[in-house]
């Protein structure tokens, strides 16, 4: 009898532990798929990372591309992206970095057989000297990559061809260690390589497609390459390395798409008709203005429309309004997207006081 109750204790803890684990897969599965749709109010100029100078260029670019560090975009502080971690030696003017084994270039068929390749210390090397050689195209040298040692003299030189020269400053020990010695020391340095003026390109999508390069490791890549004033799309890259505290890959999203109208008044209407998910960076005429028309979708249970405030000043504050399906979408005063962590799913009511009645006397 003893080993009958002990056999069925057992069975009762695997399946309650088969359960819970087809609970969680279940919650973690309602993250997956979907396409996001938002609007820029003003027109792409570039994806080309060293001639972007907009802020609609290094909203896009920061979502396929990806450099050594990123900030995060819920409290603005520097973290690992394809460096897993760095180190700074005591002068202050030595970082070494370790990267990832994991991250790759997505397929293309730049590289041999189509099949994207992993990126390396190389990769960083080659793409930080190709953003101090001096082109029409290039108008990011000044600001992070001109304070390694020797990227001056590289920049100059390269206004007479490729110089016969390395730049001293920037070295791969292997294939996952960076080195990168700058001119003097430099403590807002890790900042600096968050920027998009910092991020990794692969020598061959460069050499293929030039300053439309569409070849990269982020979290999402492009359908194809914009053309003119349509509308950008983004797609999930599937060999994405990154994953969330609950060791889901990411992203979430299936896809993005980007539209690039100009009217905030039209962008509203949009929202209002289910066009796009969501409307960013407003003033507080326009929530006024929008919360009076729609007080309705604002009050209902759930509510169809939410309201959020970036963490500025009061004066310089700015609104975004989101469907309330949209999750985890962050406005923060430096205007930094990670659409990564994004997801959407369909809100759930919430208890009603009565219903809190209703429960408490059961």
């Amino acid at each position: 009898m003893k080993n009958l109750v002990y056999y069925f204790i057992i069975i009762v803890i695997i399946f309650s532990a088969c359960k819970t684990t087809q609970q969680k897969e279940s919650a973690v599965n309602t993250k997956y798929g979907g396409t996001l749709r938002y609007n820029e109010n003003e027109l792409l100029k570039t994806l080309y990372p060293p001639n972007a100078q907009d802020i609609v260029s290094s909203h896009i670019i920061s979502q396929i591309y990806e450099g050594l560090v990123r900030y995060d975009s819920r409290t603005l502080e520097i973290v690992p992206a394809i460096a897993r971690r760095w180190q700074i030696d005591s002068s202050g003017t030595k970082y070494t970095f370790f990267l990832r084994n994991n991250v790759v270039f997505h397929d293309n068929e730049c590289f041999l057989n189509g099949e994207g390749r992993k990126v390396t210390a190389s990769d960083f090397v080659w793409s930080f000297h190709l953003l101090s050689t001096q082109s029409p195209d290039n108008s990011r040298f000044k600001g992070t990559i001109d304070k390694i040692k020797g990227a001056i003299e590289y920049y100059e030189a390269s206004a007479n061809g490729k110089p016969g020269f390395k730049i001293q400053g920037i070295n791969a020990l292997n294939d996952s260690t960076l080195e990168i010695s700058l001119i003097e020391p430099n403590s807002v340095y890790i900042y600096l390589l968050a920027d998009i003026s910092a991020v990794v390109m692969p020598k061959e999508g460069i050499e293929k497609y030039k300053n439309k390069n569409f070849v990269v490791s982020g979290p999402f890549r492009l359908a194809e390459y914009p053309q003119g004033i349509g509308a950008a799309y983004l797609l999930r890259n599937n060999k994405y390395y990154k994953i969330d505290k609950d060791k889901n890959q990411l992203p979430f999203l299936d896809s993005i798409k980007i539209s690039f109208i100009s009217s905030t008044q039209r962008e509203l209407k949009m929202l209002e008709s289910g066009k796009l998910d969501i409307v960013i960076g407003l003033t507080q005429k326009y929530i006024s203005e929008f919360i009076t028309n729609n007080i309705s979708k604002f009050e209902s249970n759930p509510p169809f429309f939410i309201i959020d405030a970036s963490n500025e000043s009061a004066s310089y504050e700015r609104y975004s309004i989101r469907s309330s399906r949209l999750n985890d979408f962050f406005l923060n005063r430096m205007s930094i997207l990670d659409l990564s962590r994004v997801y959407l799913a369909e809100p759930k009511p919430k208890a009603t006081e009565q219903s809190n009645i209703q429960e408490n006397t059961e």
